[in-house]
């Protein structure tokens, strides 16, 4: 779900069960909001790899 909100686009999403890199996330998108359920089966290296997959690489203030 894409949302505007005071000149910031926002994407939130949630219940990926761990296919987060199959997710298409727009480039224009300034938040993202993940909103639960990213892994299914709750072991440590599921969620490692979520945490890694969206770390921050390049950010434009």
């Amino acid at each position: 779900m894409i949302l505007d909100y005071k000149g910031k686009r926002l994407f939130a999403f949630s219940d990926t069960h761990g296919r987060h890199r199959d997710l298409i996330i727009p480039q224009s998108v300034n938040i993202l909001i993940c909103a639960g359920d990213v892994v299914s089966d709750f072991h440590e290296n599921g969620l490692e790899d979520f945490s890694r997959h969206y770390i921050i690489k390049d950010v434009s203030v």
